[in-house]
């Protein structure tokens, strides 16, 4: 299986960071993890493959138990905010979401643990974008509250929209390299079928250069 350089770096970051134990995130996908039938621990080892045998004898997972799906180390894969559930390599629904979706093309990241819409990264015209899905909807206003962040300190020097109808209730500053946004986006005016509308937000990473940072919000009526 190809790894992209993204992933490689989420499994590098996996390993070198400590286990957030005691987090309730991290407890909650353990849990669910460990009653899962893909989970190696939970295979007859006469139907494990032989990779998967190869990598309990190793000892390289924490308790030797690994996703059979993704083969990935579960106490590791479950540590990681970017991570989500291994079923997806099977083009499955997963059991657990990544609480942060990351751009592979920067450094910044969305932290986000709402349930209205679903959040991804996508590529329009050649540039990545953060992706909120709200999917079929019949609400006038569709809300998110997310943080959008940086390893490095950063500031929001503007934003623009491409519609009225899309306005950021919230931009404050949490952290030096952290913001809490939270936008509204009224739907009273939306046509039937597909909508989309964007934020573009400028931003000052301090490294002499703008940043920009683009947030797509995509619905049905």
């Amino acid at each position: 299986m190809d790894m992209s350089f993204k992933k490689v770096k989420t499994i590098a970051k996996a390993f070198i960071n400590p286990l957030p134990t005691g987090e309730e995130w991290y407890e909650k996908r353990l849990e669910i993890c460990k009653g899962c039938e893909y989970n190696s621990a939970n295979i007859d080892s006469e139907k494990l493959t032989f990779g998967s045998k190869l990598k309990i004898q190793s000892g390289l997972c924490d308790n030797g138990n690994h996703c059979t799906a993704c083969g990935c180390c579960i106490e590791r894969k479950c540590g990681s905010r970017v991570s989500e559930c291994g079923l997806v390599e099977l083009k499955m629904e997963p059991k657990w979401k990544a609480l942060d979706i990351e751009l592979e093309s920067s450094d910044f990241y969305l932290e986000y643990e709402g349930t209205d819409a679903i959040l991804t990264v996508g590529n329009v015209n050649g540039k990545e974008e953060f992706l909120f899905d709200f999917g079929q909807f019949s609400a006038n206003v569709l809300k998110t509250e997310f943080k959008l962040k940086n390893k490095e300190p950063f500031d929001v020097i503007k934003f623009e929209v491409s519609c009225g109808c899309t306005h950021p209730e919230v931009i404050e500053k949490e952290l030096e390299n952290s913001y809490n946004i939270l936008v509204n986006l009224s739907t009273l005016n939306f046509r039937e079928g597909l909508n989309e509308k964007t934020i573009t937000f400028f931003l000052d990473t301090k490294k002499g250069k703008e940043e920009v940072v683009i947030i797509r919000y995509r619905s049905i009526k």
